[in-house]
């Protein structure tokens, strides 16, 4: 019998109230086992268990550890850029075994974007890209998702307070769990083959970022390679204010056939569901991803 279960039964036989935690990584639930009482459902907490917040800070307690043992292996990492309150800067960074794409999924369903933009780099709009160009999908490769995004950005700070800086829109301060901030977010995902350097990072929203996240889940679920080009254009410097999502099938030789799927990103939404998730995965499906 689990420690936890067995010290909550005997706790349960005596007649008191004790704090109760289930499951095998000791989530606390937040109720109280007592002696008598119908059984209460919370189907929410199950819902929303493992937390985000919870999950990351397990993951950083263990960071520094795994990131000093890398270095031994890679040999290209700085030390000055593993410290003890580097995750603060870096709260997307939570390691593969604990992370479930459902914990930065916000309550409230996705506000409506702004009309798709016409005339992006030289048009109407004058924006910036930062791009992939056409790259090509791959595998994941550990020693790029450990290393701080924080000091491989352009910028060279962290992306909530680059925002800030840069007045963008929606900008706040960086709170655990709040899943309103800004993050460095990779153009082409660390799951399917992205670098941590400063051609491959754009500051965006915590929304953004999830959306390019579900997407990037069904590419690497998919199993096949696939190109990508994945542009952020730009207001401010690496401050995405838009992003454009297309995935194209391989082919050799020539111009590009048209995209599989071609998606715009609005960069000020700052909510992202499970709603939204499950709508942009039918999508993906429909198309011949995931």
């Amino acid at each position: 019998m689990p420690e936890s279960i067995y010290v909550a039964a005997i706790a349960t036989r005596l007649g008191v109230s004790v704090n109760c935690c289930f499951g095998q990584n000791g989530i606390m639930c937040g109720g109280q086992m007592v002696r008598f009482g119908g059984a209460i459902s919370r189907p929410r907490t199950l819902a929303q268990l493992p937390t985000y917040a919870w999950a990351r800070d397990r993951a950083l307690r263990g960071r520094r550890g795994a990131a000093l043992v890398a270095e031994q292996t890679i040999g290209d990492m700085d030390p000055e850029d593993i410290d003890n309150s580097d995750g603060t800067d870096d709260p997307d960074f939570v390691l593969s075994r604990d992370f479930f794409i459902n914990m930065r999924f916000t309550p409230e369903d996705m506000e409506p974007a702004r009309p798709t933009p016409t005339g992006l780099g030289g048009g109407l709009l004058q924006l910036a890209e930062m791009t992939t160009d056409l790259v090509t999908t791959g595998n994941p490769d550990f020693a790029e998702r450990i290393k701080s995004t924080k000091a491989y950005a352009a910028p060279g700070k962290s992306a909530w307070q680059y925002a800030l800086d840069q007045g963008a829109p929606n900008a706040m301060r960086y709170r655990v769990g709040s899943l309103a901030h800004y993050e460095w977010c990779h153009l082409q995902g660390v799951c399917i083959g992205g670098k941590t350097d400063a051609g491959n990072l754009v500051c965006g929203h915590f929304a953004v970022n999830t959306y390019m996240a579900v997407i990037e889940s069904a590419l690497s679920a998919s199993g096949a390679q696939r190109r990508i080009k994945v542009s952020a254009w730009c207001a401010q410097p690496y401050v995405a204010d838009w992003v454009h999502y297309q995935i194209f099938d391989l082919f050799s030789g020539g111009h590009p056939p048209k995209p599989r799927v071609d998606i715009w990103i609005d960069g000020r939404i700052t909510k992202f569901s499970q709603n939204d998730a499950l709508q942009v995965q039918s999508e993906l499906k429909r198309l011949g991803i995931g």
